[in-house]
């Protein structure tokens, strides 16, 4: 049976060193992939890309740097790049949130751990992958990557065949990795507009910033008084997304898996616009790429969503699906979405109820207390409600 390959690229952008006072020290690392799926997209990524390295360089190689700050020159290129048959995923490291005093002010600690989340998000993900990385990267992160596959993979399910490094001089995959990182790169620091992204959102399936802050968009500039809780809600609901993604779990099963994905995924989607909602299916369609027995909605809802919530994770929702909240709006539109669906179930259940022991003179209790105590408290309270008026 002829194997599907997939292939990933593989580049940095930014300075790993994390002493960002110092000049020339960027404030961010990002680690870019780009994945293609299966020969025939290979092939026609490279013919493509060499067509966009003609017109847009002439002999010279696909450099982010080499078009700097010239925006309306990098628009042009992304674009371009953009109708490629491949995805971009980058790993963002935000320097100026690692705590000065974790263990991850040790250099070689942070480069192992950032590498280490890349490399097992796309192993984990493909089952037959090549990986090719730049032969000039940082010697760190061409250290940390060898000894990662070492470590993780025996020999048999990983051949050395599958992993390599390469010059982007002459692997021109590579010059694409280097292009789009730095181009994340340059509008994370905020040298480039954060607009320039939708030139290559169409292909990017991920971006993962770590930490991810919660002040990332500078939301908090120019609050009202009437917006006064708006931080306290979008810090909040970002503190307890990530210490949920990185409290290890004890437990190694598909659903907590989902229900860290869905965190991540709804991190990702608020870095993009903290305003936006991200719908069921989409979510779906997301945790499913990698499942093995595929997730239905009712299941995603109650083993997913609800236990999130259970576990202390604040996840708003409306009519347009799910979001990480990030003002008091998203939390009353989550409140008035509850009231509207529960209050009236309440209330037509509390009717029943009545009817009912009326019917048997007080012989049949359908809510009795041994079984539903906490159900029996909210009817109560509505007939008692009721009742008043």
């Amino acid at each position: 049976m002829h194997q599907h390959h997939e292939y990933a690229f593989i580049d940095e952008s930014g300075d790993p060193s994390l002493e960002i006072e110092k000049d020339g020290v960027s404030s961010y690392y990002v680690i870019g992939a780009i994945l293609i799926s299966g020969d025939d997209n290979l092939a026609l990524c490279r013919q493509l890309a060499e067509t966009v390295r003609q017109t847009n360089f002439g002999e010279g190689e696909i450099k982010s740097s080499s078009v700097g700050k010239n925006i309306k020159r990098r628009r042009v290129i992304l674009n371009d790049l953009s109708k490629l048959p491949l995805v971009f995923y980058a790993f963002i490291i935000d320097k100026q949130n690692i705590y000065k005093d974790s263990g991850l002010k040790f250099k070689k600690s942070y480069i192992k751990y950032s590498h280490g989340r890349l490399y097992k998000r796309l192993y984990k993900s493909f089952s037959s992958l090549h990986v090719v990385a730049d032969e000039h990267g940082h010697p760190e992160f061409m250290e940390s990557f060898k000894l990662y596959l070492k470590k993780n993979y025996q020999r048999n399910l990983f051949d050395h065949e599958d992993f390599s490094f390469a010059n982007s001089t002459s692997e021109i995959l590579l010059q694409i990795a280097d292009f789009l990182s730095g181009s994340v790169q340059r509008i994370f620091s905020g040298k480039d507009p954060r607009d320039v992204f939708n030139e290559f959102s169409a292909i990017t399936i991920m971006l993962e910033k770590w930490p991810p802050s919660a002040d990332s968009l500078g939301f908090m500039e120019g609050l009202e008084t009437s917006e006064k809780f708006d931080n306290i809600v979008a810090e909040q609901g970002i503190m307890h997304a990530r210490s949920f993604i990185d409290a290890p779990s004890s437990v190694d099963n598909e659903e907590i898996e989902s229900q860290v994905e869905t965190v991540r995924y709804l991190l990702y989607k608020y870095e993009l616009n903290p305003y936006g909602y991200v719908s069921t299916k989409e979510i779906l369609n997301h945790l499913n790429q990698t499942r093995e027995a595929e997730l239905k909605e009712h299941r995603f809802r109650s083993h997913v969503i609800a236990r999130l919530r259970n576990n202390g994770v604040i996840i708003a929702s409306g009519s347009n699906g799910y979001k990480l909240p990030n003002c008091s709006t998203d939390m009353d539109t989550f409140v008035s979405l509850v009231n509207t669906q529960t209050i009236p179930y309440l209330k037509r259940l509390s009717y029943a109820r009545r009817q009912l022991i009326l019917a048997t003179k007080g012989g049949y209790e359908i809510i009795p207390k041994e079984k539903y105590p906490d159900l029996l408290k909210c009817i109560e309270s509505i007939e008692e409600e009721d009742f008043e008026q």
